[in-house]
């Protein structure tokens, strides 16, 4: 779009909200999305053969805004997503889950702003409040990046090493970039489909920009399944040779070299995290389970970047507690 027909007119917008069996939670993420006061606003639900009253709780919206897809057989999860990309018609593109929302009535204002400043800016994306339900109830937390602006090379080694989180919900892309990517199905990945999507915009397009302010509700959800470290590792592997092909000769060697290293620790971290998820929410996972697996990705484990890792997190972990706490045991 044309400078003088961005400072005229705001991009149009379309709000993806893929579901699949969460009513309740959608009928939030639907709210906060039709809350938006951004002019030119299309919401998009794709109902993935839900069978649990979505389809009729749709039926009940009346609203020009939305777009109902409804499907009798489950697509899966990247399929749903490609479902509501082919029905966009917004020039920018936000994915966001069922279960998670968009905070503030200027949230996609403030990022359709933030995306289309300039054309090399291909990813726009906002601070998050994570949502974590415990058997506690419900804990808020807000995210926080470094920094207002990034180009690609320094948002993708942040994204790796933990310093920057991206998340679909609080993220903007072009439609047209997107659709070139071929979709989210395109790359053969599981679940890192939204990460591919980000990392390939940003190579082609060079900057990435971030609205400092918890845009969006993330809801947080334990994973524990047994497959976690294989998907993950398989989706990494995706992910270092869709770089390798998107970043060749549009950036430097130096920043290809520490976008490489950044994914390779974080291919070394999947099983770190993997066990810490395990041992911190899963009541049946003892000392005899931490040990087999412990003994099973050893090689992957004992390398000095997980050392790192460990080190950097009981540090911070130990100045955050306060003077009188005593350590806390885990509950059996």
């Amino acid at each position: 779009m044309p400078a003088d027909a961005r400072a005229d007119a705001p991009p149009s917008v379309s709000v993806a909200i893929p579901t699949f069996r969460r009513l309740a939670l959608l009928k939030r993420a639907v709210e906060s999305a039709l809350a938006q006061d951004h002019p030119d606003l299309q919401v998009i639900v794709s109902d993935n053969a839900s069978g649990d009253g979505t389809a009729e709780w749709l039926r009940s919206l009346d609203d020009p805004r939305l777009t109902v897809l409804t499907g009798d057989v489950n697509v899966g999860m990247v399929g749903n997503w490609d479902a509501c990309l082919r029905a966009a018609r917004g020039e920018c593109f936000v994915l966001l889950s069922d279960d998670d929302a968009l905070r503030g009535p200027d949230a996609l204002a403030s990022l359709a702003r933030a995306l289309c400043a300039d054309d090399s800016i291909g990813v726009a994306f906002c601070d998050v409040t994570m949502e974590r339900v415990g058997p506690d109830g419900e804990r808020l937390e807000d995210t926080r990046g470094a920094r207002d602006a990034y180009r690609a090379a320094e948002a993708i080694v942040d994204f790796f090493e933990n310093r920057l989180s991206i998340f679909p919900c609080a993220t903007m892309l072009r439609t047209e970039d997107l659709r070139a990517l071929g979709g989210y199905g395109a790359f053969g990945v599981r679940l890192a489909a939204d990460a591919c999507a980000w990392i390939a915009v940003a190579c082609r397009r060079g900057r990435i920009a971030r609205v400092p302010r918890p845009l969006a509700l993330y809801r947080v959800h334990a994973s524990l399944s047994s497959s976690s470290v294989e998907t993950w590792s398989h989706d990494l592997d995706v992910l270092r040779a869709l770089f390798e092909r998107e970043s060749e000769g549009r950036l430097s060697a130096a920043e290809r070299d520490a976008v490489r290293r950044a994914m390779r620790e974080a291919w070394h971290r999947t099983p770190l995290g993997y066990v810490g998820r395990r041992w911190r929410d899963d009541p049946d996972y003892g000392w005899g389970a931490l040990a087999a697996d412990l003994l099973r990705w050893r090689r992957r484990l004992l390398v000095p970047s997980n050392l790192r890792f460990v080190a950097g997190r009981l540090a911070r972990r130990i100045s955050r507690r306060a003077p009188s706490g005593a350590p806390g045991s885990r509950p059996r």
